[in-house]
């Protein structure tokens, strides 16, 4: 889905293109009926349903498209709040280790808070999350090697039964993170949402022709309307890239940072 050609064009530029080929479309719909209105005895009924079919279609997607996007965008931030109590949990857990442990996981754990916010920071360059995604794992991988290490030691064997769940969920919900981020709308639902945005205006100028006018100002305005909402519902949908909402809160991975600035 998200390698599908029409996630690679800016959304912007999408909403524009569609927003004059609306226009263009509903004004060959017109000529198309005032063709038929010389050439016919007399004006054929039917279209009216039609058009109201088709605006009732385009009413329905757009509606339940941007239904789930707006959940996705509310999980997203959900799992920027689950991976930061679940980095707390695990960084709990390293106070049943003795001070040189502690001291050390500690380090690790700064490290990985940092990337991950570095990651997840709203308008962060491709290549720089790329880099900082790539050091997080690094860290959160020194971090399990670390556990696994030590809980050969039956020393700390308490400490490892606590620490290896909160260090596996830690990680868990990392990789969650980076699932919700690469889900999108199926390319399929987007191109019919597209489809629709384009027949519904050439309907309604055919229907416009067959009574002899067509109101411009009416049909430059829904026509505006549904290409900003197509705008709103693809740009949400690409966090990374998004002009209205990059990316979620990093507050709380912000407020870890806080705590792991404390003494101990």
């Amino acid at each position: 889905m998200e390698n599908a050609w029409i996630y690679r064009l800016d959304t912007w530029l999408v909403a524009a293109v569609l927003f004059q080929l609306m226009l263009l479309v509903a004004f060959a719909g017109y000529q198309a009926a005032l063709a038929v209105r010389r050439t016919a005895v007399k004006r054929r009924e039917g279209s009216d349903p039609v058009a109201a079919a088709t605006l009732g279609l385009l009413v329905l997607l757009l509606t339940v498209a941007f239904a789930q996007v707006a959940v996705r965008l509310d999980n997203r931030q959900q799992t920027v709040v689950g991976e930061a109590n679940a980095i707390e949990t695990a960084l709990r857990r390293v106070a049943l280790y003795p001070e040189e442990e502690r001291e050390a996981f500690r380090e690790d754990f700064k490290n990985y808070v940092e990337a991950r916010i570095a990651y997840g920071t709203p308008g962060t360059p491709p290549a720089v999350a790329g880099t900082a995604l790539e050091t997080a794992r690094t860290n959160g991988q020194r971090i399990w090697a670390r556990t696994a290490g030590l809980a050969g030691d039956t020393a700390y064997g308490t400490a490892s039964g606590q620490m290896i769940p909160a260090v596996n969920e830690m990680l868990a919900r990392a990789a969650a993170r980076h699932a919700g981020e690469a889900q999108r709308l199926p390319a399929a639902v987007v191109y019919l949402l597209l489809v629709l945005a384009l027949v519904a205006p050439g309907v309604a100028g055919y229907v416009a022709g067959a009574r002899g006018r067509l109101h411009w100002p009416v049909m430059g305005g829904f026509c505006l309307v549904v290409a900003g909402l197509v705008f709103v519902t693809l740009d949400l949908d690409q966090p990374r890239r998004s002009l209205l909402h990059p990316s979620p809160s990093p507050q709380p991975l912000l407020d870890l940072r806080r705590q792991l600035s404390e003494p101990l």
